[in-house]
C-alpha cells in the first residue's frame, strides 16, 4: 500500500502490480515493453496488451497486514497472500481469424473455443520497513483449466463436424528470498 497499514488491514494488486508479486526483481513494465516490441515484429493473432487484460481482467490478489514476526534479530511485516479467480476466454474470433488466413476460399469455417480458467492462492510475504523490500515470499497456486472447441467445416461439399473438451490442472508453487 502507499501508506502505512495496521493489522487485518487489507489491499489488493492487480495489473503490472500483481505481476511484480509473480515475478519478483523483475522489472515488469521492461519486459512488458520488450514483449510488445517483439510481438510487433512478427504476425500475433491478438497483441500482448489483449492478452494480459483478457488474463488479468479478474485477477485480484488480496495482501492483509497480519503483524509482524522476529527473525535473525529484525522484525518483519507478515503479509497475507490470497485470490480466487475465475474467468471465461472466448478464443474463436481470434482462432478463427488465425486459420482463415490460411484456408482456401472455397472452404468454410464455423467455430467456437472457449477456455474456463479458475484458480486459487495462497501465501505469505515478509517485509523489512526499515529496508523497504520483501525478505522472503511463498505463494501456492492452484489452476484449472478447461477448454472446449467444437466447429464445422464444409469444404466443397464435403462437410465435418467435431468437438473436444480437455480438463487440466496444475499446483503451482513460487518461493523467492531477497537474503
Amino acid at each position: 500500500p502507499s501508506g502505512s497499514v495496521a493489522e487485518g488491514d487489507t489491499w489488493t494488486l492487480r495489473g503490472a502490480n500483481l505481476m511484480s508479486i509473480l515475478a519478483p526483481g523483475m522489472d515488469v513494465n521492461k519486459a512488458l515493453a520488450k514483449a510488445k516490441e517483439e510481438a510487433s515484429e512478427g504476425d500475433m493473432p491478438i497483441e500482448i496488451d489483449e492478452a494480459l487484460d483478457m488474463i488479468s481482467e479478474d485477477m485480484v490478489l488480496t495482501c492483509t497486514y497480519v503483524g509482524s514476526r522476529e527473525v535473525d534479530g529484525r522484525s518483519l511485516m507478515v503479509i497475507e497472500l490470497s485470490s480466487e479467480f475465475e474467468s471465461n476466454l472466448d478464443l474463436s474470433d481470434m482462432v478463427l481469424e488465425a486459420i482463415e488466413a490460411e484456408m482456401p476460399p472455397e472452404m468454410a469455417l464455423d467455430m467456437s473455443i472457449v477456455l474456463e480458467m479458475a484458480a486459487e492462492a495462497t501465501g505469505e510475504v515478509t517485509w523489512d520497513a526499515k529496508a523497504g523490500h520483501f525478505v522472503a515470499m511463498a505463494l501456492e497456486i492452484d489452476i484449472v483449466m478447461i477448454i472446449d472447441a467444437s466447429g464445422n467445416m464444409d469444404a466443397g461439399g464435403q462437410e465435418m463436424a467435431g468437438g473436444i473438451e480437455a480438463e487440466a490442472s496444475m499446483h503451482y508453487e513460487l518461493t523467492a528470498s531477497a537474503d
